[in-house]
């Protein structure tokens, strides 16, 4: 990857019509493309064009060509302006916040995950997305690559029907969907709906491969696993969809993602592409909604589709997980026929062990002929007759139960036997009221902290302290966060240590929240807003914190589990550490700490310097960090005069610490930087280096004046 540091001069490329452009690559940028791309993107969003196509030349106009003259771009590359541009990758921009230039850009891959150009989706293309530009007031662009991201373009759609597929897969936590963009491509309006990638296999492609092995009278799916898959699955389709008051209306293979830890020996279903859902508290007046493969009776009949709906869909995933033959209806009223009388015939095909029960468990029969009861159920023509999905995962729960008594045989003694129906049972209780509890969205995590902790501390005081009926138990209650520990004790203990760091980071967000309102409040008269027009709309940095938190504190209500909080932990503990650093340079300076300051600028291991000069305004501060790696490289003429040590850590950053107190004093004979000559060029030498930020990390700071 090339530095930021070095800009490599690019001779000009030429279009079919002999126009020359710059081709600049959004996922790597250098410090030239990054100001020239800055300036365009900047152009593009105060005329409400959020779309940036690839491999299209683009037109650098004459507003954006003094805009890069008065930044001195040409001088400090020696290069000349651009005439156009093109793109490697298309951008599409979103809003992300309550300022009105508060704008990222999504770098588009062009690898198609799914969708209608590889033909499992009948509403746009899936996109895998390389990374987020995000635009700063500076005129520095920064690019994100955390967490796998994927778009979803939706074209010559209805905003309406793009907006509210947004608002119910933001209901869905695990899938971090965002506010959609609309924009004009191929002269059609279009929209995107940015959500995390979920990893994994969908149902699909899996029955297409348990099919060929079915003739083959093979079978690598063992029956736990089915057992297992077939409980995560009707379990994500009540936490993920029912449970977020929402009707899916196309449950089908291809919307069921799955992965199997095989580690934890359990698997992790995501329910995906709520395109066609709707709210379940109302009737939204639309019919024939769904996959006809798929579809319930009331979906042929053109009557409302509710969870019920769902239920019917669930149970055709069900028959196919047991090997039933496919739907192979060729027309609407074969499939029609089908729903209304559904029978799943040869289930079970080439799975051997279905037929017996250990006879002391209470499942009343086999659990193949459990499977089949429980198919009839879910399969009824009326929606009122299928039962709910309690119903159905408790059948589940019960084989695998009945399983596991069996296997444990003679040899184990009843009163152990005894240890594990009642801790399952104690289990199979706490998932369903830590489920409840999570149905009801939570005004505050952190005044509902008590309620879950106590839910935990009663539930788990049934469950014997044995390895093996610890395992089970976590496989049952569903939770990432404790799975791999082995007693009681260590689950308590874990709780309540992510309970207790949930509320240590969400206190010193809001110490740090406050502190931001409070120096809105102050400086709210006196801040005037920006006129050059080559700068952004208003907005301080104070403005942006503001934001920021405002968006982290909506995350503090909602659908509350024990996985949630963790990762909420996660992002405030990375997000508070970063808020306390921006803060830092607002913290008020005494006269003491001034001299104090003042008096340790030869002391290389000092952390903080004071600098003065005309050119600075007066005397400030500045803070040099302490989180230099030997791979850092430094600006121009300040890397070739250092000659730094890179042989350890320690000597690194003294002799950095040293050579920026150098540098930015300038001279031997003006270490005070007092005349007008010096203090304009440690303005700029500094403010160049500010910007040369590595990895978001800067080589210092510039804290308030004293």
């Amino acid at each position: 990857m090339q530095s930021r540091t070095q800009v490599e001069v690019q001779a000009p490329r030429r279009s079919q019509t002999g126009q020359a452009y710059r081709l600049i690559d959004p996922a790597n940028l250098n410090r030239a493309d990054e100001m020239i791309l800055w300036v365009y993107l900047q152009e593009q969003i105060q005329q409400g064009n959020l779309y940036v196509p690839r491999n299209t030349p683009l037109a650098f106009t004459e507003t954006m060509c003094d805009a890069l003259q008065r930044q001195g771009i040409s001088e400090k590359f020696k290069m000349s302006l651009p005439q156009d541009i093109c793109l490697t990758s298309s951008l599409i921009g979103r809003k992300c916040g309550s300022l009105p230039d508060d704008y990222h850009f999504d770098v588009y891959s062009g690898v198609v995950l799914g969708g209608l150009q590889s033909k499992n989706g009948c509403f746009g293309n899936i996109e895998k997305i390389s990374g987020t530009l995000k635009l700063h007031p500076d005129r520095t662009i920064t690019r994100h690559t955390g967490k796998a991201m994927i778009g979803k373009i939706i074209p010559k759609s209805e905003a309406a029907h793009i907006q509210k597929e947004s608002d119910m897969s933001r209901r869905i936590f695990i899938l971090h969907a965002k506010q959609p963009t609309f924009f004009q491509a191929a002269g059609a309006n279009q929209g995107a709906i940015v959500m995390r990638y979920v990893a994994g296999e969908d149902m699909e492609k899996f029955f297409t491969r348990d099919a060929a092995e079915r003739d083959s009278k093979r079978n690598t799916t063992t029956t736990e696993k089915r057992l297992k898959l077939s409980r995560a699955f009707l379990r994500a389709l009540k936490t993920q969809v029912h449970d977020n008051h929402i009707t899916h209306r196309d449950i089908k293979p291809a919307n069921v993602m799955f992965i199997f830890d095989p580690v934890a020996k359990r698997y992790k279903v995501t329910i995906i592409d709520y395109g066609l859902s709707t709210d379940a508290t109302f009737d939204d007046g639309e019919r024939g909604r769904g996959t006809p493969l798929f579809g319930s009776p009331e979906f042929f009949d053109l009557q409302i589709i509710t969870q019920k709906s769902d239920i019917f869909g669930a149970a055709w995933i069900l028959a196919l997980l047991w090997r039933a033959d496919q739907n192979a209806s060729k027309k609407m009223q074969e499939a029609s026929d089908l729903a209304h009388h559904c029978v799943f015939k040869n289930l079970f095909k080439g799975i051997m062990d279905m037929g017996k029960r250990s006879g002391e468990t209470g499942l009343a029969v086999s659990p193949a002929q459990a499977i089949k009861n429980l198919l009839s159920v879910m399969s009824s023509r009326r929606p009122d007759h299928r039962g709910s999905l309690d119903d159905a995962i408790q059948v589940f729960d019960d084989i695998l139960l009945d399983r596991k008594i069996a296997a444990a045989g003679k040899t184990c003694t009843f009163e152990h036997k005894q240890s594990i129906i009642k801790s399952h049972h104690a289990a199979v209780a706490l998932r369903n009221r830590l489920d409840a509890f999570a149905a009801e969205p939570q005004e505050s995590f952190v005044a509902s902290v008590g309620k879950l902790r106590q839910l935990f501390l009663e539930g788990l005081a049934d469950l014997t302290d044995d390895k093996g009926i610890i395992e089970d138990a976590l496989d049952c209650l569903d939770i990432d966060s404790l799975q791999g520990l082995d007693t009681r004790e260590q689950i308590v203990q874990c709780i309540n240590s992510m309970l207790d760091a949930y509320m240590e980071q969400f206190t010193i967000f809001a110490e740090l929240y406050a502190q931001v309102k409070l120096l809105l409040g102050q400086q709210e008269d006196s801040h005037q807003p920006a006129s050059s027009t080559d700068v952004p709309v208003d907005r301080t940095e104070l403005q942006y914190l503001h934001a920021k938190m405002e968006r982290q504190l909506a995350k503090n209500s909602g659908s509350m589990t024990l996985d949630r909080l963790a990762e909420n932990t996660f992002v405030l503990q990375k997000r508070n550490a970063c808020w306390q650093h921006a803060l830092e340079r607002y913290k008020p300076v005494s006269q003491a700490e001034r001299v104090s300051l003042s008096e340790e600028k030869d002391d290389p291991d000092a952390e903080y310097i004071t600098v003065f000069g005309k050119a600075w305004g007066g005397c400030h501060r500045i803070r040099l960090f302490k989180d230099y790696t030997a791979s850092m490289r430094l600006p121009g003429s300040f890397a070739e005069s250092s000659q730094l040590e890179t042989s350890s850590s320690v000597k690194l950053k003294k002799n950095i610490n040293t050579v920026i107190k150098a540098w930015i004093f300038n001279t031997e004979n003006d270490k005070k930087g007092t005349s007008e000559k010096s203090g304009k060029g440690i303005e700029a030498g500094f403010l160049f280096l500010f910007q040369k930020n590595i990895s978001l990390w800067y080589y210092a700071q510039v804290l308030p004046r004293i």
